[in-house]
């Protein structure tokens, strides 16, 4: 899979805040979602500071399996109810 800049999307002004708001991001999200085996059924988000990383950076990712803190870290684990991987909700 070949992912590509496209300058007028990846590099344009940015007037909102959130996690896909620069170049990079944008690359990286367009290779995610065009991934031929599909888009992961995990995510880890997280940051440093005192920021709230709730709920997860994709819309998709629903579910917090578990987060972490440690000093001014944090981390969650988030899942895909919609993905083919086994999740708390899908456990018996």
């Amino acid at each position: 899979m070949k992912i590509k800049f496209n300058p007028g999307l990846d590099f344009q002004a940015q007037k909102s805040k959130g996690a896909f708001n620069n170049a990079a991001s944008k690359i990286l999200g367009r290779s995610v979602l065009q991934n031929p085996n599909g888009v992961p059924g995990f995510l880890l988000y997280g940051g440093w500071g005192d920021g709230d990383y709730r709920p997860s950076c994709w819309p998709r990712y629903t579910e917090e399996i578990h987060d972490w803190r440690a000093a001014e870290t944090r981390l969650g684990l988030w899942w895909d109810p919609a993905s083919s991987l086994e999740g708390p909700s899908k456990r018996s």
